[in-house]
Order: structure tokens, then C-alpha cells, then sequence
């Protein structure tokens, strides 16, 4: 047992995912319905965010210099997708769950299958961690969640951001974090499940301090 992996894919599977009980199968959609997405700038002189248009700025009022647009680099989401799903998730997840990976790729979404063998110790985890409800329009935190490791619940924070979360590269805010200069917004876009965005906002103060802007 991985709890790690298991974690993963529960994020995963509450950001956009299917179960498929009577065919042990799991169905994760990742979004990418923008050929192109831009990355996030930085100014080189001091590190801090440089935002903007048709020209970057640094948002350091000490610097405030142009920053040239090559910085920002530009991701081919199809691309890029296509790319970590085979070169990273799906062996990260294959490794230690007992399930063979499909990838669909598509327009605007690539689709991940997982299908389990008919005794398999890991689809049983992830029935027993959501038992009622079959996608992510009803799904709920798992229950034990808040007791688990660290390491475990930051690895369900990144399943949740690999299919519903994304970055505005011009939703800054003035405050310094940990690890540099200004705060940089992200969203999680959650569909028709309000109990789930609560619980979503709950859980990010609780266990990482993050402040939640705006639900």
C-alpha cells in the first residue's frame, strides 16, 4: 500500500473523475480546451512577478522594470498533457497500484482509464475512501483525510490541481510567500458539487493555511 498514490489519485478522482463500480474502472478527464496557456513571468534583475499585456512589468515598486515577454513561457496543453501523463502520473500511479493505464486523447480533454483486476487490494481502498456517489458532481472529501501524513495530503492537493485547478498569470496579490515574492492566485474550478467546494476551502485552511479568497 501506497498512501502516497492512493492520495494522488483521490485528488484526482474529486477534481474530475468517474468510478465505474461494476467494471472496477476509473475514469479521470484533464482538461485542456486552450490549444496554448501561458506560463507565469519573472522579472530577472530581482525575482519578483512581472505582469501584463502587450509588455511585462515587474511588479516591485524598488525595480518596476520592463521584463521581455521571453520569459514566459507558453505550454502546448494537448502536448504537454499527453506528455506528463505518460512520462510521470501514469507510471507514478501504475508502480504502486495493481491497474492498467489507457490514455484517450482528445480536442479539448485527455482521458485517463484505470482498469483493476476483480480482486484487487487498490480498487478496494478506493471504494472504501467514497462510498456513495459515482463522479466528481458527488463525491466528497474522503473521511480520513485530515489524519494522514503530509506528505499524503499535499499529493492529494496535486491530483486536485492536475484536473481542476489553473493559474492566472494576472492574479497577483502584494504579499510575500515562503518561497519569494508576491502570491500568485489559483482557482479550483468545481462543478456542481457546492458541499465539495466547502469542503475544498476547509481543508486547504486547515492543513496547509492558505487563505481563500473568494468562493
Amino acid at each position: 500500500m501506497n498512501q502516497k498514490v492512493d492520495s494522488y489519485v483521490e485528488g484526482l478522482l474529486v477534481g474530475r473523475g468517474r468510478l465505474y463500480r461494476s467494471d472496477k474502472r476509473v475514469l479521470i478527464e484533464f482538461p485542456h480546451k486552450n490549444p496554448y496557456l501561458p506560463g507565469i513571468a519573472h522579472c530577472q534583475d530581482c525575482g519578483w512577478l512581472a505582469t501584463g499585456f502587450s509588455k511585462l512589468k515587474c511588479k516591485n515598486r524598488d525595480c518596476n522594470k520592463i521584463v521581455p515577454t521571453s520569459v514566459k513561457r507558453v505550454y502546448e496543453q494537448h502536448l504537454d498533457t499527453r506528455n506528463s501523463l505518460t512520462e510521470v502520473i501514469v507510471p507514478f500511479i501504475c508502480e504502486a497500484m495493481d491497474c492498467q493505464a489507457k490514455i484517450s486523447p482528445g480536442n479539448y480533454s485527455t482521458h485517463l482509464f484505470l482498469d483493476f483486476p476483480s480482486k484487487s487490494s487498490s480498487w478496494s481502498r478506493l471504494i472504501s475512501s467514497f462510498p456513495l456517489g459515482h463522479s466528481f458532481h458527488d463525491f466528497h472529501l474522503p473521511n480520513d483525510l485530515a489524519t494522514r501524513d503530509q506528505e499524503s495530503k499535499t499529493e492529494f492537493v496535486n491530483g486536485l490541481l492536475d484536473t481542476a485547478g489553473f493559474v492566472n498569470s494576472g492574479g497577483w496579490l502584494p504579499r510575500d510567500g515562503v518561497n519569494g515574492h508576491v502570491r500568485m492566485r489559483l482557482y479550483f474550478q468545481v462543478v456542481r458539487n457546492w458541499p465539495l467546494v466547502v469542503e475544498i476551502d476547509n481543508f486547504l485552511r486547515q492543513e496547509f493555511k492558505i487563505p481563500i479568497q473568494t468562493i
